[in-house]
């Protein structure tokens, strides 16, 4: 019965019905995706256990295939969590996921959480990127590797984190490969311009 109650929309998305809708049915499906989507969050869940909410949160952040970031992080912002999520739990995926977590305050804004994000497309690590309070603070010539190209060249990636990487050029031009020594070489040689220029 919950498939079709759900189809035409006869029950409200509280944090009771929608877990004993998963519990029953199996899995987070089609029809309450469409349910979801409409309400946009889940109510009454005040009096929740956390580890209950954590729960559903990771189902929510785990349907991918039907309902978009845009609506899942949504989703589980409302469980009002008071704690990051594990992100060896949430799957990484060539979407914004990661960067609305972060800008959430969802996940943890962290080396480890840029390194799930290892085998996505770099504009995804470049969102993740823009969304952090915090990546100056943690970067490392590791973590950045092979991405200091794009990165260097990225037109949304701050100022500050690029003269940073600057700051250690030869650390980061070792742990990177041709591509990123020569952008690296280009945006040193401007900089210098500039800073003559100041003078």
């Amino acid at each position: 019965a919950w498939p079709v109650l759900a189809r035409f929309s006869r029950f409200p998305a509280t944090f009771r019905n929608v877990t004993n809708y998963v519990s029953v049915v199996g899995s987070l499906d089609s029809d309450l995706a469409e349910l979801l989507k409409e309400a946009r969050a889940i109510t009454e869940v005040d009096d929740v256990v956390e580890a209950d909410k954590v729960q559903l949160a990771f189902t929510l952040l785990g349907a991918r295939p039907l309902m978009h970031s845009t609506i899942r992080v949504p989703l589980a912002v409302s469980l009002k969590l008071s704690e990051r999520l594990d992100t060896a739990s949430i799957a990484a995926e060539n979407g914004q996921l990661y960067a609305l977590l972060v800008r959430n305050k969802l996940i943890p804004d962290n080396a480890a959480t840029y390194e799930r994000l290892e085998n996505v497309d770099w504009q995804w690590r470049e969102q993740l990127i823009q969304a952090s309070r915090a990546f100056k603070t943690y970067m490392t010539p590791d973590l950045i590797g092979e991405d200091l190209a794009q990165l260097l060249l990225s037109t949304t990636v701050g100022k500050a984190i690029k003269l940073g990487i600057l700051d250690e050029a030869a650390d980061y031009a070792e742990a990177s490969d041709a591509a990123g020594r020569r952008e690296l070489a280009r945006f040193a040689l401007a900089n210098i311009k500039i800073r003559c220029a100041l003078k």
